[in-house]
C-alpha cells in the first residue's frame, strides 16, 4: 500500500518478511543455544528484557531503553556471588506474525555484549517467569511487570530503569 510505514513495494515486502523469518529462526536457535536452566538456591537478580520496539519500553525506560546500559550498570554494582538471570520476552523471537519493525532490534550482536557481562547468565525462554520472580532477591526490568508482581505477590523488592506509574508505589 502507499501509505505503509515502510513504503515497500509489494515484492521488498515479501523479501523482508522472508529476512525476518530467517533471523528469527537463527536468534531462536543462538539464544536457544546460549541459555541455562537457572540456580534458583543462587542469590541472583531477575532482569526481564523488554519486547523492543514497544510503544511504551521506549519512550518510558529513555536512556534506558537500550537494555544493555541498566544490565552493565547492576553488573558493576552487585556483589560477586550474584548473578543476573536474564529472560527475553518470551514474543521478542516467538511471535507467529511477520513484524518488520523488530528487523532492527535484537541482533547476535546484542546477545554477545550482554553475555560479556561476567555476572550475567541468559534463561531458556521456557522457563517460568514466576519461578524467577519468587526466588530473585531483586525483580528488574526497564518498565516491566515482573517488578509489580514480585512486589504485590512475593513481597520483593524491585527496581525499574524507566518512568512508570510503579514509581510512585510507597513500597
Amino acid at each position: 500500500k502507499k501509505k505503509s510505514a515502510y513504503n515497500l513495494n509489494f515484492f521488498e515486502f515479501v523479501i523482508e518478511l522472508c529476512k525476518r523469518d530467517y533471523q528469527k529462526t537463527v536468534l531462536r536457535r543462538y539464544v536457544k543455544n546460549k541459555s541455562e536452566v537457572p540456580d534458583l538456591s543462587k542469590k541472583y537478580i531477575y532482569f526481564a528484557l523488554h519486547y523492543q520496539p514497544e510503544r511504551s519500553t521506549d519512550p518510558q525506560s529513555s536512556y534506558y531503553s537500550d537494555q544493555l546500559i541498566p544490565l552493565s550498570i547492576l553488573n558493576n554494582l552487585i556483589p560477586d556471588d550474584y548473578v543476573i538471570y536474564v529472560k527475553e520476552h518470551p514474543r521478542q523471537l516467538n511471535d507467529n506474525f511477520p513484524d518488520i519493525r523488530k528487523k532492527h532490534f535484537r541482533s547476535k550482536k546484542f546477545y554477545d555484549e550482554m553475555l560479556k557481562l561476567e555476572k550475567v547468565k541468559m534463561v531458556d525462554l521456557y522457563f517460568p517467569s514466576e519461578k524467577l520472580i519468587e526466588n530473585a532477591r531483586l525483580n528488574c526490568s526497564c518498565t516491566g511487570t515482573n517488578v509489580w508482581e514480585g512486589l504485590k505477590k512475593y513481597k520483593k523488592p524491585g527496581l525499574h530503569f524507566g518512568h512508570t506509574w510503579l514509581n510512585a508505589c510507597l513500597s
